[in-house]
């Protein structure tokens, strides 16, 4: 009879046997709960919307400082290319010594002077520019002090050489002008190049803005769910321990066993061990939470409590058609992909560029002057007597038929076909992605309604099982089946409506516009201007960095933006 007893009260807790060993077990875990339940009370609490988190993460989180430095890293070098047709000033020094011996020819022409000896001074300055076209000018002057042992003598032809050094000067204007190879254009190479990678540094930038501020807000909502998720537990606690204390009254005056108060205890234990483990779990989110927006630890000792609820939204403002448009315009990914398209064709021009022959059209025009002083001979240039001039083209041509070019073409080919291929594969994931987001955009919002339904037929007949209990129409057994059902559904309704935002979260990321419906998406030329004051000269300082960083916040709470991506 007593092991009878026994197996039926292994039934009736539902196939669970709770032995003393467990019932202590129980009673400790429940001291430990009580136990942290004091040491959380002396922590400060803070109520945090997730507006407010949001805030915090756009202000804190060290990723987005990285990808931000990363963008400014594009546009510095978009501003170097950009001074490609800078003039530049070119000084020029330098002293020769000639020594050399006359021919027959030059010793009868130079009076019989055996050898020929001269110390020269060059010297000479000019502005040269790359222009528009792939030519290079230059506008310079040039001034040579020349001291030989001709000077002081006199030639077979009656000239009298001037003792004396000798000043001979020359301006003028050059220019190098290539007509195929590097020619019309091809000079902006490195420039488009530096544009393109430049807004796909925005784009990154973008990204991991995104995936910040997603991981950060299901965070939030994973705290949210373990919070509530306490919050049932400890109701079903609540119920199961009243319960309890109803069956001890009645045993002591004889309507209940001692059967019915160990079934109910067993069932106020394992409710208890699932609040210990919800509240270890609560701890665990909201670490995780606080260490994403912090990268120190002065708010470690924070207790945060997510206070914003899931909010369901109406359905029929998701549609296939308009994620997709917006994906277009918003997704960094796609965008990035597009602008590596760009880059890669720019690339394939310049590299059939190179396979044209190098040819150059050549032209000089200049003043000479000759005087026995710098200043006599820059006379001689003043006056405009002694006028030079020449045209003239040179041609290069690789004697192995361009091998290395053609190469370099062949590959910068497949890079084009990689780059395009990749867009399309790319277009092709998003077009599914957004298909299976939206289909469990819908499915989780039918779950959510049929949660609740759930939640409210289990509650309604809670309330009539304990009405029941009261009369003895039911026993404890099928009270605790229903409230245990009405926890169940409570939790998988509260679940339902977190998978619902994660869902919506999920076609925002694959639509892009995670930051537009947030309010935080910054042009690119805004963050520019904010990045501007971030990098010094001297580098980057914690002053510095924290004034970037309420500059920034601030745009981000006025939404500011300027234009799409």
């Amino acid at each position: 009879m007593k092991a009878f007893m026994e197996e039926e009260t292994v039934q009736r807790v539902g196939g669970r046997k709770i032995c003393g060993v467990a019932r202590f077990l129980a009673v400790t875990c429940m001291g430990v709960a009580l136990g942290l339940h004091a040491a959380e009370s002396s922590e400060p609490v803070v109520e945090l919307t997730l507006e407010d988190y949001l805030q915090r993460v756009l202000d804190q989180n060290d990723r987005i400082q990285i990808s931000v430095l990363q963008t400014e890293v594009g546009l510095r070098r978009l501003d170097a290319e950009r001074t490609l047709y800078n003039p530049e000033l070119v000084l020029n020094g330098q002293y020769q010594d000639l020594d050399r011996p006359n021919t027959v020819q030059q010793e009868r022409q130079l009076s019989g002077l055996a050898e020929f000896d001269q110390q020269s001074h060059l010297y000479s300055s000019g502005i040269e520019s790359l222009i528009p076209g792939g030519g290079r000018v230059r506008l310079g002057y040039s001034v040579s002090r020349l001291k030989n042992n001709l000077q002081g003598s006199s030639s077979i032809f009656g000239t009298t050489r001037p003792p004396g050094a000798e000043f001979v000067t020359f301006t003028g204007l050059s220019l190098v002008q290539p007509l195929l190879k590097n020619a019309w254009g091809a000079e902006m190479t490195p420039l488009r190049i530096a544009a393109q990678d430049s807004h796909i540094a925005f784009q990154g930038y973008r990204r991991e803005l995104m995936r910040v501020i997603t991981q950060a807000e299901t965070l939030y909502w994973d705290l949210y769910y373990a919070q509530q998720r306490v919050q049932f537990l400890s109701e079903s606690v609540s119920v199961t321990q009243n319960l309890l204390d109803d069956t001890k009254v009645k045993q002591n005056v004889g309507s209940a066993s001692p059967l019915d108060v160990l079934e109910v205890e067993s069932a106020l234990a394992q409710r208890q061990a699932q609040l210990l483990d919800a509240e270890q779990a609560v701890i665990e989110n909201m670490n995780r939470l606080l260490s994403l927006s912090a990268n120190d630890q002065e708010n470690s000792d924070q207790r945060v409590v997510s206070v914003d609820s899931p909010t369901l939204s109406d359905i029929e403002n998701y549609s296939f058609v308009a994620a997709r448009y917006e994906a277009d315009k918003w997704n960094p990914d796609l965008l990035a992909q597009q602008r590596e398209i760009i880059k890669q064709r720019v690339r394939l021009k310049y590299a059939k560029n190179q396979r044209l022959p190098d040819l150059n059209l050549t032209g000089d025009y200049g003043y000479n002057g000759l005087g026995d002083s710098a200043g006599n001979s820059f006379d001689d240039v003043s006056n405009s007597d002694f006028v030079t001039w020449s045209v003239g083209v040179e041609l290069r041509v690789p004697l192995d038929g361009g091998g290395r070019v053609k190469n370099e073409l062949k590959a910068v080919k497949l890079e084009v076909q990689q780059a395009e291929l990749g867009l399309k594969s790319m277009e092709t994931e998003l077009s599914n992605g957004i298909k299976a987001a939206l289909h469990n955009l819908k499915s989780t919002h039918s779950s959510v309604g049929n949660h609740d339904k759930v939640v409210g037929f289990y509650d309604n007949l809670l309330k009539t099982q304990l009405e029941r209990l009261e009369v003895g129409t039911v026993d404890n057994q099928q009270v605790l089946e229903t409230e245990e059902d009405l926890l169940e559904a409570k939790i998988q309704s509260l679940m339902a409506k977190v998978l619902f935002r994660r869902a919506v979260l999920q076609l925002q990321i694959l639509s892009g516009t995670v930051l537009k419906e947030r309010n935080v998406e910054l042009s690119r030329e805004l963050l520019a201007e904010q990045t501007r004051s971030l990098v010094e000269a001297s580098g980057i300082d914690a002053a510095t960095f924290q004034k970037y960083r309420m500059n920034l916040s601030r745009y981000y709470r006025l939404g500011a933006t300027t234009k799409e991506p």
